[in-house]
């Protein structure tokens, strides 16, 4: 997760570490990956 993550690019320490906190759960993990570039991005945006 934290790869895919890397790959974004351009997002804020904030959203970093909220999204860190959420991958310590396996279900958020699974479906993290399993979404669309654009859509991992759009989640980020919205945590």
């Amino acid at each position: 997760c934290v790869v895919a993550l890397e790959e974004i690019g351009d997002i804020s320490d904030d959203i970093y570490g909220r999204a860190l906190e959420k991958f310590k759960d396996p279900d958020w993990r699974e479906m993290f990956i399993a979404m669309s570039s654009d859509r991992r991005r759009g989640w980020l945006f919205r945590l």
